[in-house]
């Protein structure tokens, strides 16, 4: 199909963007970003790998539960379970380890991918990820000017739709997606993704908390029907200032109610990347994952250590990390890196912390001082003996910059030299996973970190042309 003329079909998206919420009706409303004209090309080689890469992304965090569930076993495993725990409470603790909820796993894997100096990077997997509420209206958006988005006009809706449904009773489960207050910038996104659904004959009721009830059968909606499935919309670090929180968890140990992203507060943390080259996890990756995955995932995930204070034997190193060239046998070195060696690395919150999420934690070397980067080095290795989730040092690939059309709220169109962050969503539906579509976030090439922001410019990816 022939977009329609491009005034039209600009001006057409910005109001279909309002339409939904995602936008003001004005725009001096304060926009939450840009939006592209039209769907974004990736590099094919980029393109290629998000095709495929599902798969091997669902068969790493299958196999990180099952290495969780083995280390409260084995003992030469303890340090995984260790690590995956410190900073969580007993709750979630003793729910993440009910037998019953052994092979639950999240129906949302989203990487947030980089292209590279080196080639493409997942630099994290959100299992609790937002935005795909926006890739859904952007799909439907796109669709009506004649584009081709990734996943089709409704791929997030049907697909997120048999996710949930996949869950559920046979026939067709009432489902729901609870929004908490913490998270409600979300909501809009939420609320035009169950308009979609709606339209497609898909009942996705959205929630706050507070609208919920419940007796000993189940959970049901402000009209006293029952929820069978509930998508949980907050990150479980801040389950506390959810309301009814413990009655959904009970309820959901219960079987009274199907909740996904299951209560795991383990598959939450970042750290789970750099268990994958520890040597002495190599023979359960190879045997679990297999060689070919194994390397695959090796190639995509950055080099990252779990930072951990403790001290090592003298005849000791910490296993792959070098510093120009040589092997180091304490984090203490890095406290006290040039500000040529900060170019290469980074710290972040593992997970389980408000700092996780946009960005807010990333101490990016290259950014800081040498006294900002100590004292990023004094908050990680503190995090361990204060009980707090753990921080990761991590290998900083450069994004490569690459040019995005933007729409002006004018409706005129303007370039931007843009650093590239590129989110596919895998959607689970039993042990199928499906590409619903990609989410595009491209900021200024003067930002070393991409994540949301106003001057982002947001788009879906087109899908790729027929072989």
């Amino acid at each position: 199909m022939t977009p329609k003329p491009e005034a039209q079909t600009d001006l057409g998206l910005l109001h279909h963007l309002a339409r939904h919420r995602l936008f003001g009706q004005r725009p001096d409303d304060g926009q939450p970003f840009s939006v592209a004209p039209e769907p974004v090309s990736l590099p094919p080689a980029m393109a290629e790998a998000i095709a495929t890469l599902g798969p091997d992304l669902l068969a790493f965090q299958s196999a990180v539960n099952d290495l969780y569930w083995l280390s409260l076993h084995q003992s030469e495993l303890a340090f995984v379970a260790e690590w995956l725990d410190q900073g969580k409470d007993e709750t979630l603790r003793v729910l993440g380890r009910m037998k019953r909820l052994k092979g639950e796993l999240p129906i949302i894997i989203r990487p947030d991918l980089l292209w590279t100096e080196d080639g493409l990077k997942a630099t994290e997997l959100d299992t609790v990820p937002g935005g795909f509420g926006t890739v859904a209206v952007l799909q439907e958006a796109y669709a009506q000017a004649g584009y081709r988005p990734w996943g089709g006009a409704f791929g997030v809706v049907d697909s997120l739709g048999r996710a949930l449904s996949a869950l559920g009773p046979e026939g067709e489960p009432r489902t729901a997606i609870v929004v908490s207050d913490e998270s409600a910038d979300y909501r809009p996104e939420m609320e035009a993704l169950a308009d979609l659904a709606a339209a497609r004959g898909v009942v996705i009721e959205v929630l706050s908390p507070r609208d919920l009830g419940f007796s000993e059968e189940g959970l049901t909606d402000p009209a006293g029907r029952r929820i069978d499935v509930l998508y949980r919309f907050f990150e479980l670090f801040d389950w506390r200032n959810v309301p009814k929180a413990e009655i959904i968890f009970y309820l959901a140990k219960k079987r009274r109610v199907v909740l996904t992203p299951p209560v795991k507060a383990y598959l939450e943390e970042k750290l789970a990347l750099a268990l994958l080259r520890l040597p002495q996890l190599g023979h359960f990756w190879r045997e679990r994952l297999g060689e070919a995955v194994q390397s695959r995932l090796e190639r995509l995930f950055p080099e990252s250590w779990v930072v951990d204070g403790r001290p090592l034997p003298p005849f000791a190193e910490i296993s792959g990390l070098r510093l120009d060239g040589e092997p180091v046998q304490s984090f203490a070195r890095f406290a006290a890196l040039t500000q040529r060696q900060r170019q290469d690395w980074l710290l972040k919150p593992s997970g389980f912390s408000p700092l996780a999420w946009g960005g807010h934690g990333v101490r990016l070397g290259a950014d800081l001082s040498r006294e900002a980067w100590q004292e990023a080095w004094q908050d990680a290795e503190a995090a361990g003996p204060a009980g707090q989730s753990p921080w990761l040092l991590q290998r900083y690939h450069k994004p490569e910059v690459m040019p995005v059309e933007r729409l002006e709220p004018d409706g005129s169109r303007g370039m931007m030299e843009a650093r590239w962050r590129v989110s596919p969503y895998y959607l689970v539906a039993g042990s199928e996973v499906t590409l619903a579509g990609v989410l595009v976030t491209a900021v200024p090439k003067d930002k070393k970190l991409v994540h949301g922001m106003s001057v982002a410019v947001m788009s879906v990816a087109a899908a790729p042309d027929p072989a």
